[in-house]
Parts: structure tokens; C-alpha cells; sequence
């Protein structure tokens, strides 16, 4: 996992640092870039660039500043026309076991279309033994919208524990870990552009 690169044509640390840290991901049996993966809509170029055309398989779930900038209805048009899969929404199964979802919260808030996607897989994974884990941009703590839709979606996660053994997320740029009332563990990744760091990966192994 990969998080808050926010790569944009004026800061090529930024990009050398994304890059670096695709280098290493790549062992992996599944990129996912957790949000923020660029400054701005108007840098996707940037993102396919080093991304889609040679990791074509990488997730990127969206953050808050893909729609950033001016008109965020038309920028979020044009993401949703050029993003290399869904943006509300998308799970892929590993290895026959374990099914990553990757989900859009990047503006707060979720809809009761992933809310019917997830119950969905989570059905799927409980029939067929399957392992779930979770990646958005904001971490259900860091989710300042109370709304209905948010707290279904909590309540959806806190339930199916069994099945969901933990959610991944970015936003912050710090590391932590918290845990729902469920018990199920949350971690949040810092970004990319750490000073400390030539790029920051994180590698989750699931038993």
C-alpha cells in the first residue's frame, strides 16, 4: 500500500519517490494507492504515466484532492470518465482467498450503492471462507460527516468482523492504529512525501 503521493508537474521529488516506492510494491500480489495519488484532477496524465502504463493492475482508490480545484462536479466527471476501473467501488480477489475492496471517500462520505456492494461481497466471502480487507482515503475515525450512509456503512463493517480483518487508509500523513468497537483493526499509512523517507510502503501479510 501506497499512500498521499500528491504528484504534480512542479514537484519531481514527488514523482521519483512515487516511483520508487512502485519498485518495491510490485513484489507484491496487489498495488493498491490509498488517495491523494495526485494534487489535482489536471495531473492524471502524471498518474497513468507512472502508474496504469506499468502497473496496469494497480487499485487507486480516491482521495479528497482528485476533485480538487475549481468546478469539482466537472473534475469529478472527468475522473470518473478516465480512471482505470470504478471509482465508488471496487474488490478484487488474491491467491483464492482474500478479497481487497478498495472504496471512495475522499469527500467525506459513502453511498448506499457501496453499502449494497459490500454487503454483497461480504455474503460471498462468509459462503466461500474468503478473508476481506478494507482500503478508503479516510479512516472511519477521521470521517467528520455524520450521516446515514456513514453510520450504515460503520455498522455494516462492525458486524461482519469474522469476515473483515482490517481497513487500510491514508489522509492523516501520519502512521496510527486504532480499532473499531469491533475489534477490527485500523491502520493509517503517513504519506509518501514523508521527508524522512525516499517513499513509504507499507507490506500486509495476510495469513
Amino acid at each position: 500500500m501506497i499512500t498521499d503521493s500528491h504528484i504534480y508537474d512542479r514537484a519531481p521529488e514527488r514523482i521519483e519517490a512515487l516511483k520508487r516506492s512502485l519498485k518495491i510494491a510490485i513484489e507484491s500480489d496487489q498495488i493498491v494507492l490509498c488517495g491523494d495519488n495526485i494534487e489535482c484532477h489536471e495531473y492524471f496524465y502524471l498518474l497513468k504515466e507512472c502508474v496504469w502504463d506499468k502497473y496496469p493492475k494497480t487499485i487507486c482508490v480516491l482521495g479528497n484532492h482528485e476533485e480538487f480545484y475549481g468546478d469539482q462536479n466537472k473534475n469529478r466527471k472527468f475522473i470518473d470518465e478516465n480512471w482505470h476501473h470504478d471509482t465508488k467501488y471496487i474488490s478484487r480477489l488474491l491467491k483464492g482467498n482474500v478479497l481487497i475492496v478498495g472504496m471512495d471517500d475522499g469527500q467525506g462520505y459513502f453511498n448506499k450503492q457501496q453499502i449494497k456492494k459490500l454487503s454483497i461481497d461480504i455474503k460471498n466471502a462468509k459462503k466461500n471462507g474468503y478473508t476481506v480487507i478494507i482500503f478508503q482515503h479516510i479512516s472511519f475515525k477521521g470521517l467528520r460527516e455524520i450521516t446515514e450512509e456513514n453510520l450504515e456503512m460503520l455498522d455494516l463493517v462492525n458486524s461482519n468482523s469474522d469476515v473483515i480483518k482490517g481497513v487500510f487508509s491514508g489522509h492523516s500523513h501520519s502512521d496510527s492504529v486504532s480499532f473499531l468497537e469491533s475489534g477490527i483493526p485500523c491502520y493509517t499509512l503517513k504519506s509518501n512525501n514523508d521527508p524522512e523517507f525516499d517513499g513509504v510502503v507499507l507490506k500486509i501479510i495476510v495469513d
